[in-house]
């Protein structure tokens, strides 16, 4: 089974069409810090390994959610900061899953031994390089986490004929983006290419900020995917088994589907 990085990503010009045009700093959000630690990281060649001390700091910043993204809450105001930096968190992400994309190219006239060819390609990545991408992953958790209320602020601001196609466009790639990391991160739970350790950093980091995730998902979905845990295999890991069994509880909670859930 492979390790799946499944994150929602907007541009900039659809996050600026989302969101209000004036944007507070927020006192929480360390969104400068961030970004400039991201950058170094995205612009090294060979990629930072966790083991280097040299670039291990960067490293650090980049999957330090208290540092960064603090405790909230945040507002409207704050969305653009917000988004920029978890959209970073996916290119990081993909920056590790793709390494050696390159190699490919002569497959580009034949999408489906590329097609082939990239599942494989991502899939050792996803093992070569789990320990640096389980605190990228449990990074972008938390931050889609902190998304959802001001995204549903925003939304309800907005009357019906502010509600464009392309902010209704926006705020559903966040929602299905939310639905695909959670989806791939149950689904990692179990798989045994990743080592116990870094599957606990990532399900540790969906348990504590599903409450806020799962208010964006529909309640089919919800049910879809606590049928998706049920048929897992099971884990031996007490901290895991635990931790799957609150986003269980969790799923399975009724709540009204408002905001981004309903768009």
């Amino acid at each position: 089974m492979r390790l799946r990085i499944c994150y929602w990503k907007l541009g900039t010009a659809t996050a600026l069409a989302i969101a209000s045009s004036s944007v507070a700093a927020s006192g929480a959000l360390n969104a400068r810090t961030y970004m400039d630690a991201a950058n170094e990281l995205l612009l090294r060649d060979p990629l930072p390994r966790k083991s280097d001390p040299a670039t291990a700091r960067w490293l650090e910043t980049v999957t330090d959610v208290q540092g960064v993204l603090g405790s909230g809450p945040y507002e409207a105001s704050n969305m653009i900061s917000l988004m920029a930096v978890c959209s970073m968190s996916v290119q990081l992400a993909s920056r590790y899953t793709l390494e050696g994309f390159d190699q490919l190219k002569p497959l580009a006239n034949d999408k489906v031994k590329l097609s082939a060819a990239l599942v494989k390609l991502q899939t050792e990545n996803a093992v070569t390089y789990q320990d640096e991408l389980a605190g990228i992953m449990a990074f972008s958790i938390a931050c889609m986490s902190r998304e959802v209320a001001p995204m549903n602020e925003f939304l309800a601001s907005l009357s019906p004929e502010q509600l464009t196609p392309i902010r209704r466009q926006g705020a559903a790639q966040m929602r299905d983006g939310i639905r695909a990391a959670i989806l791939g991160n149950i689904s990692l739970s179990s798989d045994v290419s990743i080592s116990v350790e870094n599957r606990k950093i990532i399900v540790s980091a969906l348990a504590a900020n599903i409450d806020a995730l799962a208010t964006s998902l529909p309640e089919d979905f919800r049910r879809y995917l606590v049928g998706v845990m049920e048929a897992q295999p099971s884990v031996s890991d007490a901290d895991i088994r635990r931790a799957m069994s609150h986003i269980t509880e969790v799923l399975r909670k009724q709540g009204p589907c408002n905001g981004v859930c309903g768009i």
